[in-house]
Protein backbone atom coordinates (compact mmCIF):
# COMPACT_ATOMS: atom_id res chain seq x y z
CA UNK A 1 0.00 0.00 0.00
CA UNK A 2 2.96 2.58 0.70
CA UNK A 3 4.45 1.49 -2.71
CA UNK A 4 1.24 2.56 -4.42
CA UNK A 5 1.12 5.34 -3.00
CA UNK A 6 4.68 6.90 -3.23
CA UNK A 7 3.83 5.75 -7.20
CA UNK A 8 0.91 7.74 -7.16
CA UNK A 9 2.42 10.58 -5.93
CA UNK A 10 5.51 10.19 -8.18
CA UNK A 11 2.61 10.41 -11.00
CA UNK A 12 1.00 13.55 -10.04
CA UNK A 13 4.14 15.18 -9.73
CA UNK A 14 5.60 14.50 -12.80
CA UNK A 15 2.01 15.93 -14.47
CA UNK A 16 2.05 18.94 -12.22
CA UNK A 17 5.54 19.18 -13.43
CA UNK A 18 4.94 18.97 -17.37
CA UNK A 19 2.19 21.62 -16.55
CA UNK A 20 4.22 24.40 -15.43
CA UNK A 21 6.47 23.33 -17.57
CA UNK A 22 4.26 24.47 -20.70
CA UNK A 23 2.77 27.39 -18.58
CA UNK A 24 6.56 28.50 -17.75
CA UNK A 25 7.10 28.73 -21.73
CA UNK A 26 3.50 30.27 -22.97
CA UNK A 27 4.54 32.71 -20.39
CA UNK A 28 7.73 33.54 -21.87
CA UNK A 29 6.77 33.64 -25.33
CA UNK A 30 3.91 35.82 -24.44
CA UNK A 31 6.17 38.74 -22.54
CA UNK A 32 8.22 38.17 -25.73
CA UNK A 33 5.71 39.00 -28.13
CA UNK A 34 4.68 41.85 -26.27
CA UNK A 35 8.49 43.31 -25.84
CA UNK A 36 9.09 42.65 -29.54
CA UNK A 37 5.56 44.74 -30.11
CA UNK A 38 6.50 47.56 -27.93
CA UNK A 39 9.92 47.61 -29.47
CA UNK A 40 8.11 47.42 -33.40
CA UNK A 41 6.10 50.39 -32.55
CA UNK A 42 8.82 52.12 -31.63
CA UNK A 43 10.46 51.35 -34.79
CA UNK A 44 7.98 52.42 -36.93
CA UNK A 45 7.62 55.87 -34.61
CA UNK A 46 11.15 56.63 -35.34
CA UNK A 47 10.61 55.71 -39.19
CA UNK A 48 7.35 57.96 -39.00
CA UNK A 49 8.94 61.12 -37.28
CA UNK A 50 11.98 61.15 -40.11
CA UNK A 51 9.64 60.99 -42.76
CA UNK A 52 8.24 63.68 -41.29
CA UNK A 53 11.23 65.74 -40.83
CA UNK A 54 12.44 64.85 -44.12
CA UNK A 55 9.05 66.35 -45.30
CA UNK A 56 9.70 69.55 -43.87
CA UNK A 57 13.00 70.26 -44.81
CA UNK A 58 12.54 68.89 -48.33
CA UNK A 59 11.44 71.89 -49.33
CA UNK A 60 14.78 74.41 -48.39
CA UNK A 61 16.82 71.22 -49.82
CA UNK A 62 15.41 71.25 -53.11
CA UNK A 63 15.66 75.64 -53.29
CA UNK A 64 19.70 74.51 -53.51
CA UNK A 65 19.64 71.19 -55.46
CA UNK A 66 17.00 71.66 -57.47
CA UNK A 67 13.53 69.66 -58.37
CA UNK A 68 12.79 68.58 -61.00
CA UNK A 69 9.58 67.37 -62.23
CA UNK A 70 9.38 64.75 -65.57
CA UNK A 71 5.92 65.42 -66.96
CA UNK A 72 6.36 69.59 -66.36
CA UNK A 73 9.66 69.12 -68.15
CA UNK A 74 7.95 67.41 -71.27
CA UNK A 75 4.73 69.69 -71.24
CA UNK A 76 7.40 72.48 -71.66
CA UNK A 77 9.54 71.05 -74.00
CA UNK A 78 7.39 69.84 -76.76
CA UNK A 79 10.35 68.57 -78.95
CA UNK A 80 11.45 66.25 -76.16
CA UNK A 81 8.36 64.60 -75.69
CA UNK A 82 8.46 63.78 -79.15
CA UNK A 83 11.51 62.06 -79.09
CA UNK A 84 11.47 58.23 -79.07
CA UNK A 85 13.93 57.66 -76.67
CA UNK A 86 14.02 60.74 -74.02
CA UNK A 87 10.38 61.09 -74.33
CA UNK A 88 11.06 58.00 -71.74
CA UNK A 89 14.04 59.31 -70.29
CA UNK A 90 13.40 63.04 -69.73
CA UNK A 91 15.53 63.14 -66.67
CA UNK A 92 18.37 61.84 -68.47
CA UNK A 93 17.78 64.48 -71.47
CA UNK A 94 17.62 67.46 -68.49
CA UNK A 95 21.03 66.36 -66.36
CA UNK A 96 22.86 66.04 -69.87
CA UNK A 97 21.39 68.78 -71.94
CA UNK A 98 18.58 70.85 -71.36
CA UNK A 99 19.52 72.06 -67.36
CA UNK A 100 23.02 73.56 -70.06
CA UNK A 101 20.35 74.78 -72.55
CA UNK A 102 18.20 77.13 -70.17
CA UNK A 103 15.08 74.39 -70.47
CA UNK A 104 12.13 75.64 -69.06
CA UNK A 105 9.80 73.47 -66.83
CA UNK A 106 12.62 72.43 -64.66
CA UNK A 107 14.04 73.88 -61.15
CA UNK A 108 18.03 73.80 -61.01
CA UNK A 109 18.42 75.36 -57.49
CA UNK A 110 20.49 77.72 -56.44
CA UNK A 111 23.58 76.24 -56.96
CA UNK A 112 23.39 75.22 -60.06
CA UNK A 113 22.53 79.19 -61.06
CA UNK A 114 25.78 80.10 -58.77
CA UNK A 115 28.17 77.71 -60.80
CA UNK A 116 26.57 78.96 -64.34
CA UNK A 117 27.00 82.70 -63.34
CA UNK A 118 30.95 81.71 -62.46
CA UNK A 119 31.22 80.08 -65.88
CA UNK A 120 31.11 76.18 -64.54
CA UNK A 121 28.36 74.90 -66.79
CA UNK A 122 29.90 76.57 -70.05
CA UNK A 123 29.83 79.66 -71.78
CA UNK A 124 26.59 78.85 -73.53
CA UNK A 125 25.10 78.77 -69.48
CA UNK A 126 26.61 81.82 -68.28
CA UNK A 127 25.84 84.01 -71.23
CA UNK A 128 22.28 82.89 -70.24
CA UNK A 129 22.59 83.43 -67.02
CA UNK A 130 23.61 87.29 -66.85
CA UNK A 131 21.20 87.65 -69.87
CA UNK A 132 18.66 86.62 -67.50
CA UNK A 133 19.83 89.13 -65.18
CA UNK A 134 20.04 91.74 -67.60
CA UNK A 135 16.47 91.32 -68.58
CA UNK A 136 15.10 91.22 -65.16
CA UNK A 137 12.66 93.38 -63.95
CA UNK A 138 14.73 94.19 -61.37
CA UNK A 139 17.93 95.49 -63.26
CA UNK A 140 15.88 97.13 -65.61
CA UNK A 141 14.19 99.35 -63.10
CA UNK A 142 17.54 100.17 -61.19
CA UNK A 143 18.90 100.94 -64.82
CA UNK A 144 16.37 103.24 -65.50
CA UNK A 145 16.10 105.19 -61.99
CA UNK A 146 19.79 105.73 -62.44
CA UNK A 147 20.12 106.88 -66.00
CA UNK A 148 17.14 109.49 -65.42
CA UNK A 149 19.08 110.15 -62.23
CA UNK A 150 22.15 110.85 -64.53
CA UNK A 151 19.94 112.88 -66.88
CA UNK A 152 18.03 115.22 -64.12
CA UNK A 153 21.54 115.86 -62.67
CA UNK A 154 23.26 117.25 -66.15
CA UNK A 155 20.55 119.29 -66.97
CA UNK A 156 20.35 120.80 -63.35
CA UNK A 157 23.95 122.08 -64.29
CA UNK A 158 23.48 122.60 -67.87
CA UNK A 159 25.76 119.75 -69.12
CA UNK A 160 22.69 117.57 -70.38
CA UNK A 161 23.95 117.46 -73.75
CA UNK A 162 27.64 117.28 -73.26
CA UNK A 163 30.40 115.05 -73.17
CA UNK A 164 29.91 114.04 -69.61
CA UNK A 165 26.69 112.79 -69.50
CA UNK A 166 27.19 110.14 -72.48
CA UNK A 167 30.46 108.97 -70.45
CA UNK A 168 28.30 109.09 -67.58
CA UNK A 169 25.56 107.27 -69.08
CA UNK A 170 27.87 104.40 -70.84
CA UNK A 171 29.52 103.47 -67.65
CA UNK A 172 26.49 103.30 -65.47
CA UNK A 173 24.54 100.64 -67.29
CA UNK A 174 28.12 97.89 -66.65
CA UNK A 175 28.96 98.67 -63.61
CA UNK A 176 25.38 98.33 -62.25
CA UNK A 177 25.21 95.11 -64.12
CA UNK A 178 28.43 94.41 -62.60
CA UNK A 179 26.89 95.05 -58.98
CA UNK A 180 23.86 93.24 -59.95
CA UNK A 181 25.53 89.82 -60.89
CA UNK A 182 27.40 90.25 -57.76
CA UNK A 183 24.60 90.12 -55.46
CA UNK A 184 22.71 87.67 -57.19
CA UNK A 185 25.38 85.49 -56.39
CA UNK A 186 25.36 86.30 -53.14
CA UNK A 187 21.70 85.91 -52.90
CA UNK A 188 22.09 82.52 -54.63
CA UNK A 189 24.52 81.97 -52.22
CA UNK A 190 22.60 82.30 -49.18
CA UNK A 191 20.03 79.99 -50.37
CA UNK A 192 22.83 77.19 -51.72
CA UNK A 193 23.49 77.89 -47.76
CA UNK A 194 20.36 77.09 -46.22
CA UNK A 195 20.24 74.03 -48.53
CA UNK A 196 23.00 72.93 -47.03
CA UNK A 197 22.15 73.51 -43.61
CA UNK A 198 18.50 71.55 -44.74
CA UNK A 199 20.52 68.79 -46.14
CA UNK A 200 22.45 68.38 -43.08
CA UNK A 201 19.68 68.54 -40.97
CA UNK A 202 17.94 65.21 -42.37
CA UNK A 203 21.38 63.51 -42.49
CA UNK A 204 21.79 63.81 -38.75
CA UNK A 205 18.31 62.77 -38.54
CA UNK A 206 18.59 59.80 -40.48
CA UNK A 207 21.63 58.90 -38.46
CA UNK A 208 19.68 59.36 -35.00
CA UNK A 209 16.86 57.70 -36.55
CA UNK A 210 19.45 54.87 -37.22
CA UNK A 211 20.72 54.13 -33.95
CA UNK A 212 17.09 54.13 -32.36
CA UNK A 213 15.88 51.58 -34.54
CA UNK A 214 19.07 49.12 -34.14
CA UNK A 215 18.81 49.80 -30.49
CA UNK A 216 15.09 48.79 -30.68
CA UNK A 217 16.15 45.80 -33.10
CA UNK A 218 18.64 44.94 -30.38
CA UNK A 219 15.80 44.89 -28.26
CA UNK A 220 13.15 42.72 -30.00
CA UNK A 221 16.10 39.83 -30.10
CA UNK A 222 17.32 40.13 -26.99
CA UNK A 223 13.28 39.75 -26.24
CA UNK A 224 13.04 36.52 -28.41
CA UNK A 225 16.08 35.00 -27.09
CA UNK A 226 15.00 35.73 -23.69
CA UNK A 227 11.92 33.67 -24.65
CA UNK A 228 13.73 31.27 -26.40
CA UNK A 229 16.13 30.36 -23.53
CA UNK A 230 13.25 30.37 -21.00
CA UNK A 231 11.03 28.05 -22.73
CA UNK A 232 14.31 25.79 -23.27
CA UNK A 233 14.93 26.04 -18.89
CA UNK A 234 11.05 25.25 -18.51
CA UNK A 235 11.27 22.30 -20.68
CA UNK A 236 14.65 20.72 -19.26
CA UNK A 237 12.72 21.77 -15.91
CA UNK A 238 9.40 19.18 -16.87
CA UNK A 239 11.51 16.93 -18.58
CA UNK A 240 13.67 16.35 -15.34
CA UNK A 241 10.61 16.27 -13.16
CA UNK A 242 8.86 13.75 -15.18
CA UNK A 243 12.27 11.79 -15.23
CA UNK A 244 11.93 12.00 -11.29
CA UNK A 245 8.72 10.73 -11.36
CA UNK A 246 9.37 8.00 -13.40
CA UNK A 247 12.52 7.00 -11.57
CA UNK A 248 10.25 7.04 -8.09
CA UNK A 249 7.52 4.84 -10.02
CA UNK A 250 10.05 2.29 -10.78
CA UNK A 251 11.30 1.98 -7.01
CA UNK A 252 7.99 1.21 -6.00
CA UNK A 253 7.55 -1.48 -8.22
CA UNK A 254 10.98 -2.94 -7.52
CA UNK A 255 10.43 -2.51 -3.43
CA UNK A 256 7.10 -4.41 -4.35
CA UNK A 257 8.48 -7.01 -6.24
CA UNK A 258 11.01 -7.96 -3.49
CA UNK A 259 8.71 -8.01 -0.85
CA UNK A 260 6.40 -10.79 -3.11
CA UNK A 261 9.72 -12.42 -4.04
CA UNK A 262 11.11 -12.41 -0.64
CA UNK A 263 8.62 -12.59 2.44
CA UNK A 264 6.04 -13.56 0.35
CA UNK A 265 7.16 -16.99 -0.34
CA UNK A 266 8.55 -17.60 2.59
CA UNK A 267 5.68 -17.11 4.36
CA UNK A 268 3.87 -19.81 2.29
CA UNK A 269 6.41 -21.98 2.80
CA UNK A 270 6.48 -21.67 6.84
CA UNK A 271 2.38 -21.66 7.21
CA UNK A 272 2.54 -25.08 4.72
CA UNK A 273 5.27 -27.03 6.24
CA UNK A 274 4.06 -30.06 4.27
CA UNK A 275 4.28 -27.88 0.84
CA UNK A 276 8.17 -27.95 1.95
CA UNK A 277 7.99 -31.60 3.03
CA UNK A 278 6.52 -32.53 -0.24
CA UNK A 279 8.75 -31.14 -2.63
CA UNK A 280 11.75 -32.81 -0.60
CA UNK A 281 9.63 -35.55 -1.24
CA UNK A 282 9.24 -35.23 -4.59
CA UNK A 283 12.69 -34.21 -5.29
CA UNK A 284 13.81 -37.09 -3.40
CA UNK A 285 11.79 -39.68 -5.74
CA UNK A 286 13.88 -38.12 -8.81
CA UNK A 287 16.98 -39.08 -7.14
CA UNK A 288 16.35 -43.00 -6.97
CA UNK A 289 15.28 -43.06 -10.49
CA UNK A 290 17.83 -43.22 -13.19
CA UNK A 291 17.22 -41.21 -15.86
CA UNK A 292 18.89 -42.63 -18.35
Amino acid sequence: MVAAAVVGSAVVGSVASSAAGKKQAKAAESASQAQSASAQAGIDEQARQFDQVRSLLNPYVQAGTGNFDPQAYLNANPDIASDPYYSQHPDEHFQNIGRFEGRAGANTGSLFAQQSLLGLNGNDSQQRAIDGIKGSAGFQSLLAQGENSIRQNASATGGLRGGNIQGALAQFSPALLAQTIQQQYSNLGGITGMSQNAAAGVGNAGMQTGNNISNLYQQQGAAQAGAAIAGGNAQAQSINGISQGLGTIAGGFGSNFAGFGGTGVTGIAANNPTFGAGTTGFGSQFSNTALF
